[in-house]
């Protein structure tokens, strides 16, 4: 009935892989926003990134296919988007619409 702590060398391996992982995502979201600053992608994109998202877990989210999605990353597109539709991303990213059509 008596614990004792003792020291373990497993953390820092997962400490070093954790890291990774959001520098990473950190280097994604910054290529994101450049995408978008250069409007080669919509606002979107970035959120997306932001926000810790894939295309995958994003489809989930909204209820849109991930071809829709892709297409839906075309600033032309992302336009022309109507409420509904900029409703379902910003409740995903939990921001307001008014804030998903800008950066």
């Amino acid at each position: 009935g008596n614990y004792q702590t003792a020291t373990t060398n497993g953390w820092e391996t997962e400490e070093f892989a954790t890291e990774q992982a959001v520098e990473e995502l950190n280097q994604l979201t910054n290529e994101a926003l450049d995408a978008v600053k250069r409007g080669e992608k919509s606002p979107l994109f970035y959120y997306m990134y932001r926000y810790r998202f894939d295309l995958p877990c994003l489809a989930q989210a909204t209820g849109f296919w991930q071809w829709q999605i892709k297409r839906h990353f075309k600033p032309s597109v992302f336009e022309k988007l109507s409420d509904n539709v900029l409703a379902k991303y910003a409740e995903a990213f939990g921001v307001s619409t008014s804030t998903l059509k800008t950066i």
